[in-house]
């Protein structure tokens, strides 16, 4: 009996961690962006580009980040989906606010406890300058340079459910992630399936010099740094529990055939 649940409980293990690493990859979601004179597209899984981003760091430890996230492609998995419009007919850039704490700091560093706000704008005309001002007072307090037009809108406004980074001076990654993902009435029109969208956005990047540009001993002066992310749309909060419960499963079923 005992080897029986063993199996059973591999066996769905296995498929969950399966469902893991499909749900990582981005599931794919489908853009009608005729409204604004470009293409629909169908079966895209994410957006990439390049970000700025201003941080300032606190006595506390804690840190305020304003980041602007550009974005100048769509992709199916790891290609990029050409003939989409994409930074030729229109522009699409997010707006993400973060407060967190410092968690350790040198010569292994980490960051946690992320919170605030996530807006993806889509600017119809492409001619929306996508550069933040020297200044940022807090969170929510996003200026951009000259060159912002009254023709951008809001497709979906979310919060920051989690997010972390971490590494060393020489390299480092980010992940952060929201479960409240709400389209607006522009981006409904926009984003066409699934329906409802997909409630939860993930974001990775890789910052190669991140732990060696900002200073967490800095308290007086604004820091910037750039990178670039991907953004991509997973399953629910609770499909990501139950993945979480299968890789424990198969974690325990491990250690019980070693005895």
């Amino acid at each position: 009996m005992l080897k029986q649940i063993k199996k059973a409980t591999l066996a769905a293990s296995l498929v969950v961690a399966s469902m893991a690493a499909s749900a990582t990859t981005g599931l794919p979601f489908t853009f009608d962006a005729s409204s604004i004179g470009s293409n629909v597209n169908t079966g895209l899984t994410q957006f990439t580009g390049p970000y700025n981003e201003v941080i300032m760091v606190n006595p506390d430890s804690s840190f305020d980040a304003t980041v602007l996230l550009d974005f100048t492609s769509f992709r199916r998995g790891s290609d990029i989906a050409r003939g989409t419009g994409l930074a030729s007919d229109y522009g699409m850039y997010a707006i993400i606010n973060i407060n967190g704490q410092l968690l350790e700091g040198g010569p292994d560093f980490k960051t946690g406890n992320w919170n605030g706000s996530i807006d993806l704008w889509i600017d119809r005309n492409f001619d929306t300058d996508s550069n933040l001002a020297s200044s940022l007072v807090g969170l929510n307090n996003v200026v951009f340079g000259a060159g912002q037009t009254a023709d951008d809108d809001i497709l979906f406004s979310s919060t920051i459910g989690s997010g972390q980074s971490n590494g060393d001076v020489d390299s480092a990654s980010f992940s952060l992630g929201s479960d409240d993902v709400g389209l607006t009435a522009v981006g409904s029109t926009f984003f066409t399936a699934p329906d409802p969208f997909y409630n939860m956005l993930i974001s990775f990047g890789n910052l190669e010099d991140f732990f060696a540009q900002v200073d967490f001993t800095n308290f007086t002066e604004l820091q910037d740094f750039s990178g670039e992310a991907n953004v991509r749309f997973v399953p629910e909060p609770s499909m990501i529990g139950l993945i979480g419960l299968g890789l424990i499963a198969m974690g325990f079923s491990a250690r019980r055939n070693r005895k």
